[in-house]
């Protein structure tokens, strides 16, 4: 009886973090359907972006740190702390001047986490889902979650790539075992490409 209700609760797990992903590459087509960027007068791409300043309430921290630069190619990992709360799943909105990067592949360092990556115009949105065959709590510490490989196009300049908080609909966001969302502060980097 026991086991029966363990896999019913594995299967439900599993049922909700399979609909929690397909609502999100959902949103996420719709989004880019609705809001084609526009390209400004300097060629870069211009977004709109939602108002930060609002009264959203912030815990937690995503941020990016440079992993290394070896020729054209680029690592950079996110670190992530989820202010104690144990997660199931993740989202992360990253902008880069794509006049100055290339997206090339995005690498879950965890073990207990996949990562779906969509990129287009200069805008990556990677989906992070835990493993519905782990159990263990999930509280993120300011912890390396993610590798993420640009290649360079430029060199011998300082360039920027941000997690955003929000474009348009999508948000980078945690959510914790009990489905809230959990809105992090966010952060940038700053490149010095070699």
């Amino acid at each position: 009886m026991e086991t029966k209700q363990n896999n019913l609760s594995k299967y439900l797990m599993f049922a909700f973090l399979l609909m929690f992903l397909v609502s999100g590459v959902i949103m996420l087509f719709r989004q880019v359907k609705k809001s084609q960027p526009t390209t400004g007068e300097t060629g870069q791409i211009e977004r709109e972006k939602e108002n930060t300043n609002s009264t959203i309430d912030t815990r937690g921290r995503i941020g990016l740190v440079e992993a290394g630069q070896k020729d054209n190619e680029l690592t950079v990992e996110v670190i992530a702390n989820s202010d104690g709360e144990d997660i199931s799943a993740y989202d992360i909105q990253i902008g880069f001047d794509q006049s100055e990067f290339q997206y090339v592949s995005a690498t879950s360092l965890d073990k207990n986490f996949e990562v779906y990556p969509f990129a287009k115009d200069g805008l990556l949105t990677l989906t992070v889902v835990k493993s519905t065959t782990d159990s263990s709590p999930s509280v993120l510490s300011d912890e390396r979650v993610l590798s993420l490989e640009f290649k360079t196009i430029k060199s011998g300049g300082e360039y920027s790539i941000s997690v955003l908080p929000a474009v348009g609909n999508s948000t980078t966001k945690f959510v914790n075992i009990n489905t809230e969302v959990i809105t992090p502060e966010v952060g940038s980097l700053e490149v010095k490409v070699k």
